[in-house]
């Protein structure tokens, strides 16, 4: 058995939950910056994480208000699109 500690770590699924929690403050961070107008500005990364997270529903709320801010929704096909 491979110990969970240091590279292993990162790509336990034992802390996926708490890096995407991570990530989704980061990303809420991100997008107070007024610049950040449009889906497409974010990075593709925060986008991954964004539509990944949606699909968890543990997260899915935490998802909706973080892009709700920016008047974006996550269409049925897995974009970031305004409504």
């Amino acid at each position: 058995m491979v110990p969970i500690s240091g590279e292993n770590a990162i790509h336990s699924n034992i802390n996926l939950p708490h890096s995407s929690l991570l990530l989704l403050d980061k990303i809420e961070n991100y997008l107070v910056n007024p610049e950040v107008s449009a889906p497409d500005e974010l990075p593709q990364h925060y986008v991954d994480c964004l539509v990944e997270s949606y699909s968890n529903p543990m997260l899915k709320e935490r998802v909706e208000s973080i892009i709700d801010t920016k008047g974006w929704v996550i269409s049925d096909g897995g974009d970031i699109i305004p409504f």
